[in-house]
């Protein structure tokens, strides 16, 4: 059984992988207490620390106290990462203990530090060339972040790192693992592809990290995650991070992970720092002028990203912008663009090229933009939960940001109920004014509030011309079962087989 959070941390436990025992600490003043991971314990029942001096001083935690050594923590340092969060705090001791981790955290709340660090201490220099780490994410954004923040952190370790994803040179990639890797960081089709060509071994893994689950889920990767988890060894350490947790994350958990021990950091909740507004715009022509309206304000709105549900959506909304904003560049990001594309519109964003980036919940999940002002929703999310993940992507690292909705009167009722289950009430505000009011007839929806297509499919008549015409008599004839044909002659009865009295002879068997 996986130990309860405050057992995990506040009692001597035995690394069965490395043969020691090991025995938590606590931060205490200017004193640190305690043994941690690393130095050897010849005594079975090493004292226990006291339950009160753990939870009185829990927010005093620093990296400095889980002894990651000066290199790795030179580069957090570098990294400008001081401060440690809850997910951190939790994850990074039963890692380093060895033990099968599946942790739920919301977006934004640390947790690629949190697996890394202790992972990459785990990790020595090894001359072959082999990876002994393979972490999966489901795009090839979450793989240049999650490298880059690998590359920063070992700064001053020799530890080699490879990137593959589609998309990319798969000729550099394969020269890359040729020439020798510890961490491959890859998304789950262009991994198959290298492990199918033995272009990759993967018998030498010995940490295996999904990251974004509920994202690769959603994605439809669970076919090539079964065939990765195929070729991998049997005794390895599993990590399985997400979001959000499913059913589908517990089952997919269920199936490769031993038993994991269970990390779940916040709930669900729109963060305080975060202002929460909405309009009440009548239709989509509205809602375009009204968008134009705010984005044109540049002091404000220095950096937004603007979510919709679909990619046709997204595609016409960008359009619009690009030629009614007049102090700032638009971009768009959804499944149906390359993964060169999506990258470069991050980057331009990112670096503040472009100031607006248009984008669906699915491209943007896991992706981790700084600075970010405002977060948009042009359409009212369906769940709840999807709405908390948009808007947490401002306010991150508990600076101030501000998330507005457009609201339609067809999406009222989604409104509401993201109000009611979020336990916030998000203020309704008018058209401002000087926002062009566009009148439209009311759009007849295409599906119920459960997703099911209410469509009617027309059967279209043809009317036909010259070309089409009666058959014949002779052509309406139509197969039936023989039963009796007295009236044909004796020569035709026995060409068709038929006794005298016109009825099928019997066949043997």
């Amino acid at each position: 059984m996986p130990l309860p959070y405050n057992d995990l941390f506040l009692r001597t436990d035995y690394n069965s992988r490395q043969n020691r025992f090991i025995r938590l600490t606590t931060r205490t003043g200017d004193k640190t207490t305690g043994h941690l991971f690393g130095q050897t314990t010849p005594q079975r029942n090493a004292s226990r620390l006291r339950k009160d001096d753990f939870q009185k001083n829990i927010s005093d935690v620093l990296f400095e106290d889980f002894k990651l050594g000066k290199f790795l923590l030179r580069g957090l340092q570098e990294a400008g990462i001081e401060e440690m969060t809850p997910i951190q705090e939790k994850t990074i001791p039963a890692v380093s203990a060895g033990k099968d981790v599946l942790g739920i955290a919301p977006t934004g709340t640390g947790k690629t530090i949190a697996f890394l660090l202790p992972v990459i201490r785990n990790l020595n220099y090894s001359k072959e060339g082999a990876p002994r780490c393979l972490i999966l994410v489901p795009s090839k954004e979450l793989v240049m972040q999650i490298a880059d923040v690998a590359e920063t952190l070992t700064k001053y370790i020799n530890l080699r790192i490879t990137r593959a994803y589609g998309g990319g040179s798969k000729k550099d990639q394969i020269a890359s693992l040729e020439n020798g890797t510890d961490i491959v960081v890859a998304t789950p089709g262009r991994l198959q592809e290298l492990i199918a060509i033995r272009a990759l071994n993967p018998r030498h893994i010995k940490h295996f990290i999904v990251d974004e689950a509920d994202t690769l889920m959603d994605q439809g990767f669970l076919p090539q995650l079964n065939l990765v988890l195929d070729s991998l060894p049997e005794r390895r350490q599993n990590l399985l991070f997400s979001a959000t947790f499913t059913h589908e994350t517990q089952e997919i958990a269920n199936s490769f992970m031993n038993n994991p021990t269970k990390i779940v950091v916040g709930e669900i909740k729109p963060p305080a720092n975060i202002k929460q507004q909405a309009y009440d715009a009548v239709n989509i022509k509205t809602k375009l002028n009204l968008l134009a309206d705010l984005l044109n304000d540049s002091e404000t709105f220095t950096k937004t990203i603007v979510f919709t549900e679909s990619r046709k959506v997204a595609d016409r909304t960008q359009q619009f912008l690009h030629h009614r904003l007049f102090t700032g560049k638009a971009q768009v990001i959804h499944s149906n663009k390359t993964e060169n594309f999506r990258f470069r519109a991050i980057e331009e964003f990112k670096t503040g090229e472009a100031t607006v980036l248009v984008a669906t919940s699915v491209a943007a999940k896991g992706i981790d933009i700084d600075d970010v002002s405002h977060v948009i929703n042009f359409e009212v999310p369906k769940e709840y939960e999807e709405y908390v993940h948009r808007i947490g992507r401002t306010g991150r690292q508990g600076k101030y940001g501000e998330a507005i909705t457009l609201v339609e009167p067809e999406e009222m009722p989604d409104f509401e109920n993201i109000q009611a289950l979020t336990g916030t009430v998000i203020p309704l505000m008018p058209l401002p004014e000087g926002t062009m009011l566009v009148e439209m007839a009311p759009r007849k929806p295409t599906a119920d509030r459960h997703g099911n297509s209410v469509k009617k499919h027309k059967v279209k008549e043809i009317e036909r011309g010259p070309a089409f015409h009666e058959k014949k008599d002779k052509n309406k004839k139509t197969n039936q079962r023989v039963k009796a044909m007295p009236h044909l002659s004796a020569k035709a009865k026995k060409s068709l087989g038929l006794k005298s009295n016109g009825r099928p002879r019997k066949r043997r068997k």
